[in-house]
């Protein structure tokens, strides 16, 4: 029983911690897009900013040979 609870005590700290971190993450890029960029390009690094996340959450094409997942 008491490995139970040290186990849930762990899984919590550990989403308490990464939630933290992800919402770090999130804001300093945002911000360090902002900062880097010269005043008159903003909207251009903050776009460019916007596809590389985007292109970070595509998934992976399957490799060669692979068929995607419900196919036969």
């Amino acid at each position: 029983m008491i490995a139970v609870a040290v186990s849930v005590t762990l899984l919590l700290v550990a989403t308490v911690i990464y939630t933290f971190g992800d919402l770090w993450h999130g804001t300093a890029g945002a911000g360090l897009a902002y900062d880097l960029a010269p005043p008159d390009a903003i909207g251009a690094y903050q776009g460019v900013d916007g596809m590389v996340a985007l292109a970070n959450r595509r998934p992976a094409r399957p490799v060669a040979g692979e068929r995607p997942a419900g196919t036969v």
